[in-house]
């Protein structure tokens, strides 16, 4: 069960960072991207539903954790909201233990540079890709993801929301490059084929005027 942290102003916070913006995938492989949702400036846990916005018609894309029922309580009363993750309020650290991702509650969490310093808590999701086999090699392809984020001051009702959109390109390659040299087609000589024949037809009229000679 979740319980909101509470203050006498509120104050929201939709932290968020990408892990690059360019996901490389081979054809029948599985790839990976990342979001990273962070909260060192509220006091309210944020709350953020994911969906796709844009992706490759066919294509195999899942978010993780995915939308799901999270229970939370409001000054004892409890209520369900559904979402992928939760962020709760949390500080700058200096120097974490680990820059690593690992386990905290139900989700990944990775400490994530500042860039007023020191680090950031961050909660992480996945874009799991899998890409067709049948995907061609060596193209962009647009992958865009929306994001909500909502806050609650009271059991089941939204006090604000925010909404922001990041864009990906996924570029299909293989780790099996094989290169080789095409050598262009050289054009038929002509000349060539005309003092053959022509040797051909000297040839044949000899050996008919030969013949010819014989029979009288």
């Amino acid at each position: 069960m979740l319980i909101l942290a509470s203050a006498a102003e509120p104050k929201y916070n939709f932290g968020s960072a990408q892990a690059g913006k360019i996901i490389v995938a081979e054809p029948g492989e599985g790839a990976t991207g990342e979001l990273y949702f962070y909260n060192v400036f509220g006091n309210k846990i944020t709350f953020v539903q994911l969906n796709l916005g844009e992706a490759p018609e066919g294509w195999d894309i899942q978010l993780d954790p995915p939308i799901r029922d999270i229970t939370y309580t409001v000054s004892g009363i409890e209520a369900v909201d559904r979402a992928n993750v939760y962020v709760e309020p949390s500080n700058f650290v200096e120097s974490p233990e680990t820059l690593q991702v690992f386990r905290c509650g139900d989700s990944d969490c990775k400490y994530i540079s500042s860039p007023a310093g020191g680090y950031m808590l961050a909660k992480v999701v996945y874009i799991r890709i899998n890409a067709p086999k049948d995907a061609p090699l060596f193209q962009d392809f647009p992958l865009v993801v929306n994001a909500k984020a909502f806050w609650h001051t009271e059991p089941g009702t939204v006090a604000t929301q925010q909404v922001r959109t990041f864009s990906y390109t996924i570029h299909t390659t293989t780790k099996d490059m094989q290169e080789s040299i095409v050598t262009p087609q050289q054009p038929l000589d002509l000349s060539d084929y005309y003092w053959v024949l022509g040797l051909v037809l000297i040839g044949a009229a000899y050996y008919f005027g030969q013949k010819s000679g014989k029979k009288r």
